[in-house]
């Protein structure tokens, strides 16, 4: 009796959990995403114009959302082919059918370490304070 008691009094005490929409996709995908009008071809792919988005390559993901109805997730797709100025992309899941007016949602990636100008200049600039060191200790 008394475990009930108190188990009855936590539960009294907890706030309410607030019922979200799952239609936010703010909180799934970034504000920085790019956004390319879709074209639908079947029922499965549709095609988009990436214009001088260079970074869009072959398996990148990305989500469709209706504009018109706040930005809610429609489907989630994949980009299976780039062929001159169009891209097709591959539906892998999706709420609603694909339709004219909808907007596929990309992220571009971000570049390895490697391949970042900030990491080149700071190693040019450590090799260059460390051997302006070794030099500076053969002259002493």
């Amino acid at each position: 009796m008394l475990a009930l008691a108190l188990l009855s009094g936590c539960a009294a005490v907890r706030p309410p959990i607030e019922a979200r929409p799952e239609s936010l996709v703010a909180e799934r995908f970034p504000r920085n995403a790019f956004r390319f009008q879709l074209r639908p071809l079947t029922d499965s792919t549709a095609a988009f114009t990436p214009a001088e988005a260079g970074w869009v390559r072959l398996g990148l993901s990305g989500i469709a959302v209706d504009p018109a109805q706040g930005d809610a997730l429609v489907a989630r797709l994949r980009v299976i082919e780039l062929s001159g100025e169009e891209a097709v992309v591959l539906v892998t899941g999706q709420t609603t059918r694909l339709a004219q007016g909808q907007v596929l949602l990309l992220v571009a990636p971000t570049p390895r370490w490697w391949q970042a100008s900030l990491f080149w200049r700071g190693a040019v600039a450590g090799a260059g304070l460390v051997g302006a060191a070794a030099l500076l200790l053969l002259l002493l």
